[in-house]
């Protein structure tokens, strides 16, 4: 058994946000812990960095900004056509 099957960290799930008249393009990091609480995180696109990184910037920005207590890191991720998910561990 893994370690991720054996104790499970949050996802967090990454979202490109297109430009507007006020903001440039950006990156949503997000994370619903519960039906009421849920924690942002906006990263703004890097043209030096490929979208792959924009988004991995964007979910460690968020887990920069988490009351968790402990070490979490991302140790997976995945994507589909709308979004990329990045998979915790404690």
């Amino acid at each position: 058994m893994s370690d991720l099957t054996r104790n499970p960290g949050p996802v967090i799930v990454t979202r490109y946000i297109g430009w507007t008249n006020t903001f440039g393009a950006r990156i949503m990091a997000t994370h619903k812990r519960d039906y009421e609480t849920i924690w942002r995180h906006i990263h703004t696109i890097h043209d030096n960095l490929s979208d792959e990184e924009n988004h991995l910037k964007a979910a460690e920005g968020l887990l920069a900004s988490w009351p968790y207590v402990g070490d979490l890191k991302i140790v997976g991720r995945g994507r589909d056509a709308d979004n990329h998910y990045f998979f915790c561990h404690i």
